[in-house]
C-alpha cells in the first residue's frame, strides 16, 4: 500500500481552519485511493532544537552511514503523497515546520550531492499539498510555500500544490463560505490529478 505522510504544524488543531482544510484533502485523497496514513503532529513528535551538539551528533552518524536513526527523513522519503499543514504565519509557517525541515535534510537520504556539486533527490513522493490559512491577505509574500515547493523539488518531489484559504479573520467576511469554497477547490483538484 503506497504511503501518505501528514505533516501537521497546526496549533489549537481542535479550532484550526488549516486543520478543517487538511482533513478535508486527506479524505479526498483517501477517496480516490488508499494509503497508509502517517500523520505527524510536530507539537507532539519530539524535535529537537537545533544546536552545535545536535549537529556534531547528526554529523557523527551521517559519517558512520548509520542513516537508520533519522526516522523523519526516512518517513519522508518513503512517502507517495506528503501534506504539510501549515498556518500562515509572519509571511511563513510556525517554527515547528522549520525545525522539521532542518530535521529531515539529512544528504544521505532525502538528497545526495555527486562529483560535480549537484544535488540530487531521492524522495519518490509524487505530490506534496501545502495546506495553509490566513487571517488577511497574502499577497506575494507567500514565502512559506515558496520554501517548501523550493526543498521538494530539490528532494526529488516535482508536483507541489497550495491550498491557501486568505482573509480568514476579517470583520464581516463568510468565513464557513470561504473554506466551504476551498473545499469545492480542493475536490476538483484532487479529480483532475494522477495520484
Amino acid at each position: 500500500m503506497e504511503k501518505l505522510l501528514f505533516i501537521d504544524s497546526c496549533l489549537n488543531r481542535d479550532i484550526s481552519k488549516t486543520e478543517k482544510l487538511t482533513k478535508h484533502l486527506v479524505s479526498k485523497l483517501t477517496e480516490k485511493k488508499s494509503y497508509e496514513i502517517n500523520h505527524v503532529v510536530l507539537e507532539d513528535d519530539g524535535l529537537k532544537t537545533i544546536s552545535t551538539s545536535y549537529f556534531a551528533e547528526r554529523g557523527e552518524l551521517i559519517k558512520q552511514g548509520d542513516f537508520s536513526s533519522f526516522r523523519r527523513a526516512n518517513e519522508l522519503v518513503d512517502a507517495d503523497i506528503v501534506v504539510v499543514a501549515a498556518p500562515y504565519w509572519d509571511f511563513s509557517f510556525p517554527s515547528l515546520l522549520k525545525q522539521w525541515i532542518e530535521d529531515v535534510s539529512v544528504n544521505g537520504i532525502c538528497f545526495t550531492y555527486d562529483e560535480q556539486g549537484q544535488s540530487h533527490g531521492h524522495c519518490k513522493g509524487k505530490h506534496l499539498f501545502y495546506v495553509t490559512t490566513s487571517g488577511g491577505d497574502v499577497h506575494d509574500v507567500d514565502f512559506g510555500y515558496m520554501e517548501i515547493k523550493a526543498i521538494a523539488e530539490r528532494f526529488g518531489i516535482k508536483n507541489s500544490h497550495e491550498i491557501l484559504a486568505e482573509n480568514l479573520d476579517i470583520w464581516g467576511n463568510d468565513i464557513e463560505g470561504i473554506l466551504k469554497e476551498k473545499m469545492r477547490e480542493i475536490d476538483t483538484l484532487i479529480e483532475e490529478i494522477t495520484l
